[in-house]
């Protein structure tokens, strides 16, 4: 799938109102922000997802609807978010069917040279330094990382994160912007410029910015 092809189709359960949601609810009534996280296990998109409900007015002051679908089960998701009162849909895609149909990969691990994203030496991984919201006090490694800002938000793994970890934990996340024809028209892959962008995110005014260009 590629930027003016058409969208893959979707349908995930929600996890803060009743109900599945998928491209198809969209269709021919907005535009759709799509952002597509890793589960719970990830303190980065935790935070994301809330941001994505800040600045769900604005987006709407465009004519595009924000979704968040996240990689964990609806029951756990339910749990999660379903007690945070966010305004914009949130759901669950515990398969990553959703985030594999729009290009995101799970790189293989490999004991040779890294090939991001389709293979990561474990040893590179751990040397790549991560602080990008500037709340720890410097950059660690992207474990260390989910350690401290875990510790920080006083979250803690349950079962279903820790399989959804193992099973997914080094896929990437991203965002794809469709217009109400259903085209895709902007895609932003987690890491896809190199490790270092690992779990950097656009900036509102990046998304904004493509927003406003539908």
């Amino acid at each position: 799938m590629e930027i003016g092809e058409q969208a893959a189709a979707f349908t995930v359960s929600a996890v803060n109102r009743e109900g599945q949601v998928g491209l198809a609810d969209y269709l021919g009534r907005s535009a759709l922000l799509l952002g597509l996280f890793r589960g719970l296990h990830c303190p980065f998109c935790r935070r994301q997802v809330i941001q994505m409900n800040g600045y769900r007015e604005r987006l709407q002051g465009l004519g595009v609807e924000p979704l968040a679908v996240v990689n964990t089960e609806p029951d756990r998701g339910r749990l999660y978010y379903g007690r945070l009162g966010l305004a914009m849909t949130v759901a669950a895609d515990a398969d990553w069917v959703t985030h594999h149909a729009y290009g995101l990969r799970r790189p293989e691990v490999t004991e040779g040279k890294t090939d991001w994203p389709r293979a990561i030496n474990l040893e590179e991984f751990l040397a790549v330094r991560v602080n990008p919201t500037n709340e720890m006090p410097q950059a660690v490694s992207p474990l260390e990382g989910n350690e401290v800002l875990n510790r920080i938000d006083g979250f803690e793994l349950n079962d279903v994160d820790r399989r959804i970890q193992g099973d997914h934990g080094m896929t990437g996340a991203g965002y794809a912007l469709i217009d109400k024809a259903g085209v895709l028209r902007w895609r932003w892959l987690q890491g896809d410029a190199g490790l270092d962008e690992l779990v950097r995110f656009p900036s509102e005014q990046t998304i904004f910015d493509e927003a406003a260009a539908l």
